[in-house]
């Protein structure tokens, strides 16, 4: 019996000039996301066939274990990857990874060994095999790759997008990306600490609201930390639309105008005009003071006695 032909490869380009997917991966997710994807294309690169099976309870924990990733984090990766056709949509349904651009950059590699590429796995009969076979016939007269739905070994939580294939869910993530993006504009590029402090606000808030805060920070010209304190106020005032954040902040400007009106006309006042004036209790008098109010005494006097 022929031996069969290897379908792992132990390298693939890596393109300098990153597109869309990189700058969005990284704009939501930092170098986390940047980390992830690479990870995962090397997985790919040794997995036979090129198709990685996250229904395999193993297969996932070592996805997980590779990337440095706990189950939600690495499914929403895995999500927004298939929302920009980084990976096959209706396969990543099923929970199984497939990346047709990256099998068609390795191309050479096959033409070099005289072998048929890996072809697109199809959800038809997988399961005749268990999970983690996803070997790929390599014979132009055999069919391809066929996966079945069969359910997951993944935890519940990580199945985000079995549930989420609408239209009103992917503009959501894209509205997203857009503060990320309005962040890395105007403040410049945020690290994985920031890039969750976002994504926990505009879930707090809202998509609006944070970007809201962050252009009054840089209408004051001042740091992210000015827009999170912002944000907080918001939040613990239950503020969670646009039109009551502005509101809120018209008020605060009228109270800090009356504030400072107030302030002013006091510091104009003279002491003893002020309200809050109390004269001062055993006040000393110089010599030099004394002798001159007693003679402004003599004077008044003398003046009386004239008129007088």
């Amino acid at each position: 019996m022929a031996r069969p032909k290897k379908q792992t490869v132990d390298y693939f380009p890596h393109i300098a000039n990153s597109g869309k997917t990189m700058f969005i991966l990284e704009s939501k997710f930092g170098n986390d996301g940047y980390a992830f994807w690479f990870k995962l294309l090397e997985l790919l690169a040794t997995t036979d066939g090129h198709v990685y099976d996250c229904r395999n309870s193993s297969h996932w924990q070592f996805l997980l274990a590779k990337t440095h990733q706990d189950d939600e984090s690495a499914g929403k990766i895995l999500d927004l990857l298939a929302d920009l056709d980084a990976i096959d949509r209706e396969l990543w349904n099923s929970q199984v990874v497939w990346c047709q651009h990256f099998v068609d950059n390795i191309a050479d590699v096959y033409k070099n060994r005289k072998a048929k590429a890996p072809t697109r796995p199809t959800l038809n009969s997988f399961y005749d095999k268990k999970p983690e076979q996803s070997d790929v016939s390599t014979s132009k007269n055999e069919p391809e790759q066929e996966l079945s739905a069969q359910p997951t070994n993944r935890k519940p939580q990580s199945k985000v997008k079995e549930t989420k294939v609408n239209k009103t869910k992917v503009e959501e993530e894209h509205s997203d990306v857009n503060v990320h993006r309005f962040y890395q504009d105007n403040f410049g590029m945020a690290n994985s600490h920031i890039t969750q402090d976002i994504e926990m606000w505009c879930k707090d808030l809202s998509n609006e609201v944070v970007m809201l805060a962050l252009k009054k920070a840089i209408e004051k010209n001042a740091p992210y930390s000015y827009a999170k304190a912002i944000m907080k106020s918001w939040a613990n005032k239950d503020i969670k639309t646009v039109e009551a954040a502005e509101a809120e902040s018209l008020s605060k400007s009228r109270q800090n105008n009356f504030s400072s009106q107030s302030t002013s006309r006091s510091e104009s006042l003279p002491k003893w005009a002020r309200d809050d004036y109390e004269p001062e209790k055993d006040e000393k008098v110089s010599p030099e003071e004394e002798a001159e109010y007693k003679a402004m005494i003599q004077r008044m006097r003398e003046a009386k006695g004239a008129n007088g």
